[in-house]
This record gives C-alpha cells, sequence and structure tokens, in this order.
C-alpha cells in the first residue's frame, strides 16, 4: 500500500486569478489534487492518503484514509489564510508521518505551492529523509520562483521538483501529477521462481523506491527466488524496511501464485525470498474479509532477525547438526511472561479501571472523612 500526504499551500497569495473563467491559483490547485484523487481512486483504491494545508501554521485537514469522497470533499471547503511558511507545512508534515506511522515508513509527500516561500521562512534540510519522498509542484511566475530551494528538497529526499509557468503556458497542473503517477505509482513486473516453477508476478508498491534509500549499488532483480519457508510463529512480525501486494501479472500464468497463497494460508507458513546476496524477505498471506492477498515483505541488507539470526544463512533442516528450536528463547525473563516463580500480572477492564479512579477521585475529595476508605483502596 503506497502512503500519500497531499501538503497543499493556502496562503493568500493562491487568491491571484490565472487568466482563466475568473478562476485563482487555488480553484487551478484543487481542480488537480481532484484528478490526481480520482487517478488513485480508480487504479490504486487501496491507498492511503492524507490532506493537510500550511499557511503561517499547519493544519491536518484530513488523516490518513481510503474515502476518497471524504478526500475530494475536504479539499473544495479549504480557506485560504496569510503567509506562505513552508518551514512549518514541512515541519508537521514529517512530524505527523513519523508519528503516525513511524520512522522507517516510506511515504510520498507532495507539496503544491506557488512560487517561492514567505520572506523571513528558513527552512532546516536535516529534517528531510529519503524514507519521506518530497515531491514539489509549483506555480506561477518563473522569475518570482525559489528554484533553489526547491530543488534541495527534492533532491534530498530522490524527489522531483515541477514547475508550471502561468497562465502563459498552462491552466491546470494535471500533466505534473499525471507525470508523478506514471514515475512513482507503478507496479514492478518481473518473475517469482520455485524451483523449476516461475510465474510472472506484480509488486506493488515497486520496491525500487526502498531499494533506492540503500545507494546505487542496490537494484531490485527482475526474478525473485523462494529459498525456503519458515512457520509464521517463527517469525513473530519482525520489522520490515516496506510492504507489497503480490499479485499474478499474466492470469493465464498464475498456478504457482494460487498454489503458494493457499499453502501458506493453510499451512501457517511464510516463504523466505532471495532478492540479492545480502538482502532478503519473506512472503505470507494475509486473509481479510474471506478474500485472501500474498504480501511481500522486504528486510533491510544485512539484516538480522533477533530470535532467528541472519536469513541469508539459513539451511534446510536436514543439513543442521545441531537443531536449536526457534524463536530463540531470550536469557532475560519478561515481566510480563507468566511463569512458575513470578506472580502473574492482573489485567482489568478499561471500565473497570475508570471506575476505581472515580471513586479514589470522591473520597479524595472528602478527606479527612474518607481517609481510612482512601487507604484501604
Amino acid at each position: 500500500v503506497m502512503l500519500t500526504v497531499i501538503l497543499l499551500d493556502n496562503s493568500l497569495s493562491l487568491a491571484r486569478p490565472i487568466a482563466y473563467r475568473g478562476k485563482s491559483r487555488k480553484n487551478m490547485m484543487q481542480r488537480s489534487i481532484l484528478h490526481f484523487l480520482q487517478q488513485l481512486e480508480n487504479q490504486k483504491p487501496i491507498d492511503l492518503v492524507s490532506l493537510l494545508t500550511f499557511s503561517s501554521t499547519c493544519e491536518i485537514v484530513v488523516p490518513f484514509t481510503r474515502d476518497f469522497t471524504q478526500l475530494k470533499t475536504a479539499l473544495w471547503e479549504i480557506a485560504l489564510k496569510d503567509k506562505t511558511c513552508l518551514s512549518i507545512g514541512l515541519k508537521t508534515a514529517i512530524s505527523y508521518i513519523q508519528d503516525t506511522l513511524g520512522s522507517d515508513t516510506f511515504t510520498q509527500l507532495i507539496v503544491v505551492t506557488d512560487e517561492r516561500p514567505s520572506g523571513g521562512d528558513h527552512l532546516d534540510l536535516q529534517i528531510l529523509s529519503p524514507i519521506i519522498q518530497t515531491h514539489i509542484i509549483a506555480c506561477g511566475n518563473p522569475s518570482e520562483c525559489n528554484f533553489e530551494i526547491f530543488r534541495s528538497i527534492s533532491g534530498k529526499t530522490n524527489g522531483s521538483f515541477q514547475f508550471v509557468e502561468i497562465p502563459q503556458t498552462s491552466q491546470t497542473l494535471n500533466p505534473a501529477f499525471d507525470q508523478l503517477i506514471n514515475l512513482n505509482y507503478i507496479n514492478y513486473a518481473g518473475l517469482l521462481g520455485f524451483g523449476n516453477l516461475t510465474s510472472e508476478i506484480s509488486l506493488y508498491p515497486h520496491p525500487s523506491t526502498t531499494f533506492s534509500q540503500w545507494g546505487p549499488d542496490y537494484i531490485f532483480p527482475s526474478t525473485l527466488s523462494i529459498v525456503g519457508f519458515l512457520p509464521n510463529k517463527k517469525f513473530s512480525s519482525p520489522p520490515t524496511s516496506s510492504k507489497h501486494i503480490l499479485l499474478p501479472e499474466n492470469p493465464s500464468n498464475q498456478h504457482l501464485c494460487l498454489m503458494l497463497n493457499e499453502c501458506l494460508k493453510s499451512e501457517r507458513m511464510s516463504a523466505i525470498v532471495q532478492i540479492t546476496k545480502d538482502v532478503m524477505g519473506i512472503i505470507h498471506s494475509v486473509s481479510e474479509k474471506d478474500r485472501s492477498t500474498l504480501i511481500f515483505s522486504l528486510f533491510p541488507p544485512h539484516y538480522h532477525v533477533q530470535w532467528i539470526g541472519n536469513l541469508s544463512k539459513l539451511s534446510p533442516v536436514s543439513s543442521s547438526e545441531s537443531l536449536i528450536p526457534l524463536p530463540l528463547k531470550s536469557l532475560h525473563q519478561r515481566s510480563y511472561n507468566r511463569s512458575d516463580d513470578l506472580p502473574i500480572v492482573p489485567s482489568t477492564q478499561a471500565d473497570v479501571l475508570q471506575s476505581d479512579f472515580q471513586r479514589i477521585l470522591r473520597y479524595t475529595r472528602s478527606l479527612p472523612q474518607k481517609q481510612t476508605a482512601l487507604f484501604s483502596e
């Protein structure tokens, strides 16, 4: 699933007309973002999208959602405010992404603005990271555009920068959004191999966006090879760099994918995939609403699963001289683990806990008369 944040400028400068049927820059941006959302809804309905606006402050208009109707409605209700503070918009958007998704979740951040940030707006480029790929679509007068800052932002995050001159060349940003989709919202097409069996597959989002973060030497291969299997309970949901939906590319040659999906689901297993010499991944089946889907999860290079070890050094059970059951048990006893020599940590329901606290508060307000009752609680 691709995660996208749209950061829309709603400063007063967007009220300027574009000499097209009495429309303003704000109207043009709204129509173009609507076009972008419609493309995603038609092609990638499972994507999660969030809408933020920025001026001198930044507001989360719509949190991450698949409800494109809600996004479109909120888009048309946006009001203009004051000046353009791009630094505040970026800081808030990055903090929102990290607080919601974590610091290692790949996200597309699309900034839609006009020529330049307001005077005195100082942007710290150190807050930017390739894990949040930032694309900037700007419009207006080239003589007033701050090309340097926009290119610095997009370059530091492996993103893109597109400038649309108005009104001389265009009355819409649709071509810029179309190019953005064609470059960043495409499927990977390749082969999945298992012994003598192969199947054409597609992955979405494209894993190359994750690979590009690790350096120019990492190129996602055209063939993925299944090298083994492990029970799901052995993995216990280790952290991954990215997750991708795996689908058969050719309906007439989907036998391997169908077989793999049924076997992984029924046996509760995960398939270990060799990607490069030092990069591994796993394929597992996920069921939702009476349907099951194959999910491909990608690990970073030289990844070491704490309770398994280096995945690239796994070998068949028959070739192991000494069998150690997985997952490996920690030498440290967790306080929440049940043990004969440790008490069981009690648990209670939220409403019961709330009732207890309310009773304690009542006793506190009635001190000193209720001191004995308070101490007994």
